[in-house]
């Protein structure tokens, strides 16, 4: 678990430093000061692969097709958005320091990652050990490399780079890496996604979480499922490209004392949200959740209630949680859970990112209670 973090050179954040983080850190802030920035510097630091580089850039639209690619499309991603003023001549360098043990962790946490391009005078052989290796895809692209460097063993990587700096691959993620971070934005998952991870929570004991995190928002809920249609097309298999936000077609929900089973889409936006907000809370296990807009579609009567799950789950997966909002009725009522005594007071924080100042604004335990009980701003 995460202490500190210090970042330099990712995007708007030359020389930015996170201090006191606990096991829930909830990141506030004006429009465009970082806070989702230093969602993806987590993802990156913890994650230590370069198919979160490919996550990241078709999140945030940082990519194009390349053209006569119909039969087998291959993708463009724009790496220059990552650095400083898009000047890929700098160096990105994330460090982090911990403040218990990782043993539970899927992989060693990494301590510090360094990104930067150089040219190669080798061709750009990088062998096959990483998802951007097929030779189909590296024609033309010898001329420069992405290295990473990161302080966790075997974590080394670099990935060939077309002559303007893009990484080019054949697919965009399905759902982010099973390995370091789960990450869970504002625009919700796909039914694709969903299926998925709905898949492996099935018949274990987190299936009851998913269930109780939707009975926050409906208790009649019983259970929650998804369902192949009789022609054979579900969730599962429904094609999908890149730019495309499927809706929650194929999945149900079973209501007590209701005999038909119901679409999850008729419940409300809320229920989904709340639905991909449990499953990437159970996938996280041993990890961190990273969640752009904890709030968004979820009424403020319901929050408190969202943020007890949150916490007590956290704790008891071992899950380090960073999440972000512009909601003032979401830290109220996160701070109504530290109050209630529902989470340690030194496992709760509230990060408070101002442009262009170089250290957060950590607020924690009763200051949390008592910036909600006066009234007083911290977003």
């Amino acid at each position: 678990m995460y202490s500190s973090i210090r970042i330099r050179g990712f995007r708007g954040l030359e020389d930015f430093r996170m201090e006191g983080l606990g096991r829930v850190n909830l990141l506030v802030g004006a429009n465009n000061c970082g806070k989702t920035s230093i969602l993806e510097c987590v993802q990156l630091l913890s994650s230590a692969t370069p198919s979160v580089l490919s996550d990241i850039a078709f999140r945030r639209g940082e990519w194009h097709a390349l053209p006569d690619g119909e039969q087998h499309p291959t993708y463009a991603l724009e790496l220059s958005h990552l650095f400083a003023d898009r000047n890929m001549a700098g160096e990105v360098i994330l460090a982090a320091s911990h403040c218990a043990p990782q043993s539970t962790a899927r992989q060693p946490a990494c301590d510090e990652l360094r990104l930067c391009v150089r040219n190669s005078r080798n061709g750009g052989a990088t062998g096959d050990h990483h998802p951007f290796a097929d030779s189909d895809l590296r024609q033309g692209a010898e001329s420069r490399l992405l290295q990473a460097r990161c302080s966790a063993a075997n974590d080394d990587f670099d990935v060939p780079l077309t002559v303007d700096g893009s990484m080019l691959t054949c697919s965009p993620l399905v759902v982010s890496p099973s390995h370091g971070a789960r990450f869970f934005d504002g625009n919700g998952m796909t039914a694709t996604d969903v299926a998925r991870l709905l898949g492996d929570v099935v018949l274990t004991e987190n299936e009851e979480l998913v269930t109780c995190a939707l009975r926050i928002l409906e208790p009649r809920i019983e259970r929650v499922a998804a369902v192949v249609c009789a022609s054979g097309v579900g969730a599962v298999d429904r094609p999908r490209g890149p730019y495309v936000r499927e809706g929650p077609a194929g999945i149900f929900v079973k209501l007590r004392d209701v005999q038909e089973r119901m679409p999850i889409g008729s419940t409300g936006e809320g229920m989904w949200r709340m639905l991909g907000l449990a499953l990437m809370l159970a996938k996280a296990k041993g990890g961190f959740l990273l969640v752009d807009e904890i709030g968004a579609g979820l009424h403020y009567a319901v929050m408190e209630n969202m943020w007890r799950l949150v916490c007590e789950q956290a704790a008891a997966l071992s899950v380090q949680v960073f999440a972000t909002t512009h909601s003032r009725d979401c830290y109220e009522s996160l701070a109504a859970v530290v109050k209630a005594d529902a989470a340690p007071t030194e496992a709760v924080t509230i990060q408070r990112i101002e442009q262009h100042r170089k250290q957060a604004v950590a607020i924690s335990g009763d200051a949390i209670v008592v910036a909600a009980e006066r009234g007083l701003e911290v977003r």
